[in-house]
């Protein structure tokens, strides 16, 4: 700061543009105040703003709540020769102003850090939604548990889902979208404006709206067994806090041959790939979860409904007829079975896969098969004693 006659205030000029000055100012002392800016050339004004802008940079450096930034727009392009004469004063109140000076690290013009950006609005509140979402690789007991859900005649929901991988290509679309335009995001430009996590939340809020208005009693299933939506599964408790997960897994050997009976047109490359990447995703996002999450083997549910019903009742916080009727539904309706091998297990060695199809098994899923503790003959887990 110099020549001033208001100590008062802090701030810095950070970039001078033929057309444009931007910077912050600040009244530590009256932190909800606005400073009023003037750029002179010469003794004439040439501009004016309310140093009012929200950015990020100062909300982090505890610049009150962060909108102290400004943006000058000139009245007429300068020369590179006036660049240098334009004086910029803040003013604070009648004969109190002071003349900012240029930041030292203003050099390199136009950074995004000095890019303000419009404070807008995020206050759309909606009531508190208690979704559960059913995740895990298609054959490994999602639609039994989604469905028997359903049956209870305490959620609302469909049998199958699929709204959120779209909630999370289009998250991406955005984040892939600034990445993109980084060096338009440090110019004059209307997306320099608009900050991203202003449109990730904006779409976060559309998703809860719309579930809102699709099951008005908060309650509701959704059943998207891809890798997605297990990737996206921190991005869904985000947006609803009071969220329940239930990730359902199954052994690999017995979940491609479920795939073989029902999918005969995918490959048997295809079938490892996608139990792999939907295991392997979910090992990198349960610990986030915590306590939201239930891991269930379709192996419990296959040999022992009741039991395994009562699981995800008490995790579901079920009341006591819900609860009976869940149980209910596993034991007797135990959908989308393809054959009477419901709860059959099966040794490596005798599938009768190919040599070629076996090391594919091997290089694929064995790995992951001993991650999750299963084993590759009749007994199911590695561990005999895992389950009792």
């Amino acid at each position: 700061m110099s020549e001033g006659s208001d100590p008062a205030v802090t701030g810095f000029v950070e970039v001078i543009h033929y057309r444009q000055i931007r910077g912050w100012a600040f009244l530590p002392k009256t932190p909800l105040r606005h400073v009023e800016i003037t750029a002179e050339l010469e003794g004439h004004r040439i501009g004016a703003a309310t140093a009012n802008l929200f950015r990020q940079d100062l909300a982090e450096q505890g610049i009150g709540a962060g909108d102290h930034a400004f943006v000058v727009n000139l009245d007429r392009p300068l020369t590179q020769e006036e660049l240098g004469k334009v004086r910029v004063v803040a003013t604070t109140g009648p004969g109190r102003h002071a003349v900012l000076e240029m930041s030292d690290v203003s050099a390199q013009m136009a950074s995004p850090q000095a890019r303000p950006q419009a404070r807008l609005r995020q206050d759309h509140a909606l009531p508190v939604q208690k979704p559960v979402f059913i995740l895990g690789a298609a054959r490994s007991g999602t639609s039994a548990i989604a469905q028997a859900l359903l049956r209870t005649g305490w959620y609302e929901g469909e049998d199958e889902g699929f709204l959120s991988p779209l909630l999370a290509d289009l998250t991406t679309m955005v984040h892939n979208h600034y990445a993109a335009r980084s060096a338009e995001v440090a110019l004059d430009t209307s997306i320099a404006r608009a900050p991203k996590a202003y449109l990730v939340g904006a779409l976060r809020r559309l998703a809860a709206d719309l579930c809102h208005q699709l099951y008005p009693s908060g309650v509701w299933v959704d059943k998207t067994p891809t890798r997605e939506t297990v990737a996206a599964a921190p991005m869904l408790q985000a947006i609803w806090p009071a969220a329940r997960f239930v990730f359902m897994r199954r052994r690999a050997i017995e979940n491609i041959l479920s795939r073989q009976r029902k999918f005969t047109e995918t490959t048997f490359v295809e079938h490892c790939v996608d139990w792999a990447d939907v295991m392997s995703t979910w090992l990198s996002v349960r610990d986030r979860l915590g306590s939201s999450a239930l891991e269930l083997d379709q192996f419990e549910l296959a040999r022992d409904p009741d039991g395994a019903g009562a699981v995800v009742a008490d995790f579901l916080d079920l009341p006591a007829h819900a609860k009976a009727r869940l149980i209910q539904s596993l034991a007797v309706d135990r959908p989308e079975m393809t054959s009477d091998r419901f709860a059959a297990i099966s040794d490596f060695t005798e599938v009768g896969w190919s040599p070629d199809q076996q090391v594919e098994f091997m290089s694929r899923c064995a790995e992951l098969m001993a991650q999750f503790g299963y084993s590759l003959d009749r007994s199911y887990f590695a561990d005999p004693t895992h389950g009792r």
